[in-house]
């Protein structure tokens, strides 16, 4: 599908919110929180899934700094230079779902977020 700077959705962007808000209470020894997206319930990854190839309208500031400080550890530098440069829903939702994959393949989660910047 091709991205598009429409507007996103209110029920998409709610749901993309609280995803990266609840990101800093998951760890990878339990399943994925389900949040209410609409009339169903979706994974953090599958919220990200329906945004990351849609919606290139800009993400609000506190979501993009709340991204940012999961982003810290070097391992996550590409994450947060991809974020940097193109700090909108599509990218942010790349970056939260690469960072989860990765966190379940290490099977635990980076030691202390990075700072705002």
């Amino acid at each position: 599908m091709s991205k598009r700077a429409s507007t996103i959705p209110l029920h998409l962007r709610q749901g993309f919110h609280q995803a990266v808000e609840d990101y800093a209470l998951w760890t990878p020894s339990v399943p994925e929180r389900e949040i209410p997206v609409g009339f169903g319930l979706y994974s953090t990854t599958a919220i990200c899934d329906l945004i990351q190839d849609e919606f290139t309208c800009p993400l609000p500031k506190d979501i993009v700094d709340r991204l940012f400080s999961y982003l810290g550890a070097p391992s996550y530098r590409d994450l947060a230079e991809k974020l940097s440069v193109s700090p909108n829903y599509a990218t942010g939702a790349q970056c939260l779902r690469i960072l989860i994959e990765r966190e379940k393949a290490k099977g635990r989660r980076p030691r202390e977020p990075r700072e705002n910047r």
